[in-house]
């Protein structure tokens, strides 16, 4: 595993995309959930997997590693790719301290706010040694999602700071 830069993101929405393609999410929402808070993404040189993984400390004083984002291209899956990048966000977070590490959860810009209890994530967490925390509901609506708007009003999904 090695570190991806924010010069990878475009290759990172690109994964998502063919992982994920109903969360239709933009690079410019990866840069922001993954590269511009503080943490890394970490996958394997040849881009197939990534995983990125955030830091917050606390109320408490205690140093929260939180997964932001776990992705597999669809033709990996099944290889070992998703425990090797758990495995990878859990060696990271330890070596900078972390007191524990969670999945999803409540990190500045999660791009989940929790983990589906029967999604792929969640079983590869269990598997792992994760277990339930607290309860978040999750209702299964992806990003990607888009209302009808009312009548008379046009919605615009801003990507970059010029749509503003």
């Amino acid at each position: 595993m090695q570190q991806w830069g924010a010069d990878r993101v475009e290759e990172l929405a690109a994964l998502v995309a063919a992982a994920a393609p109903e969360e239709d999410l933009s690079a410019d929402e990866l840069l922001t959930a993954c590269y511009e808070q503080p943490g890394v993404v970490l996958g394997p040189p040849t881009g197939e997997a990534a995983v990125a993984v955030g830091l917050r400390r606390e109320r408490g004083g205690a140093l929260v590693a939180t997964v932001r984002l776990v992705v597999v291209h669809p033709q990996r899956r099944g290889t070992g790719a998703g425990p090797a990048l758990m495995e990878a966000a859990e060696r990271w977070a330890h070596e900078r301290g972390a007191d524990r590490i969670e999945l999803g959860g409540p990190g500045t810009f999660a791009l989940w706010p929790g983990v589906d209890p029967h999604s792929a994530l969640a079983s590869l967490g269990a598997a792992r040694g994760f277990v339930a925390g607290s309860e978040v509901r999750s209702y299964g609506v992806p990003v990607g999602f888009r209302s009808g708007s009312p009548e008379g009003v046009v919605v615009r999904r801003a990507v970059h700071d010029g749509d503003v």
